[in-house]
Order: C-alpha cells, then structure tokens, then sequence
C-alpha cells in the first residue's frame, strides 16, 4: 500500500486509515458594498482559512495505526505547526491540528477500540521560524530514517 500523505513525519497509508477520506477547504474574505438599485457587489479584501481534513478507519490490532494517530493528538494538544506533503510528493505546506477526534467500538477488554474512526481538521499557518521550521524538519527526516 503506498503512502497518502505525510503529516509532521507521520506516514499515513491506504491500508492503516481504511476508506479513508481527505478534502479541502477555501475562503475569501470579502466585502459587501451596497449598490443604489442594484445587487450588492463584493470586494476582494484578503485570504480567508484554507483547511484539510483527513477522516478514516485504523484497526490498530489488524493493521496499527494507534501510535501514529497519538502523536497526532499530542501536536494538536501543543497546537505547532506541522508540515504536510501528499504521497505523491506534494506540498501542502504548513498546517496547526485544529481537532483530533477518535471514537472507539468494538471494545477490547483493554478498552481500546478493535476499530477507531478518525478525523483531523488541520488549518493553514504561517510556517514557523527558521530555526523551529529546522528543528521539526529535522525530526521529520529522523522518523523517515532518512
């Protein structure tokens, strides 16, 4: 199974995250100007939020998955912003974790979940500093192995 995205050195695959499902979001901001006797017209006044949103299954006694998606919920918890490429090698670019919600069924007797749906809400940030844009780089590369 190939990788479909990578999110702070997170790789998430077809086969961890079943059905999964990825879409995308875009605003403008706009300005509403009233016309005399007409529609209002609309002013360009800057970029609105761009948000990603990641939803899927992860079976972590079949397939894993649940370490993965713990280390997710911590940069959600921390609010940093974490860099994402698409698995055929696309950037997407920097994103804070506005929500990591996972819901169990099929409990085990260790409480956890034989099926766990996942969804992340990410937002586009600015990218960090120089120096924390190095830092997360580099740990990334460290959990690729590279």
């Amino acid at each position: 199974m190939s990788d479909l995205f990578v999110i702070d050195g997170v790789v998430i695959k077809g086969q961890v995250f079943g059905g999964l499902r990825a879409s995308q979001s875009t605003t403008a901001r706009v300005a509403r100007k009233g016309v005399l006797g007409g529609r209002q017209t609309h002013e360009k006044i800057g970029k609105g939020d761009k948000k990603f949103t990641l939803e899927g299954k992860i079976a972590p006694f079949e397939l894993g998955g649940f370490p993965e998606v713990t280390g997710l919920e911590e940069a959600c918890d921390n609010a940093v912003p974490v860099f994402v490429a698409r698995g055929d090698g696309s950037v997407l670019g920097w994103y804070t974790i506005a929500s990591c919600e996972m819901s169990d069924r099929h409990l085990s007797g260790r409480g956890i979940g034989r099926v766990i749906d996942v969804s992340l809400e990410l937002e586009l940030t600015l990218k960090p500093d120089r120096v924390a844009a190095m830092t997360r780089l580099k740990n990334l590369m460290e959990r690729l192995g590279l």
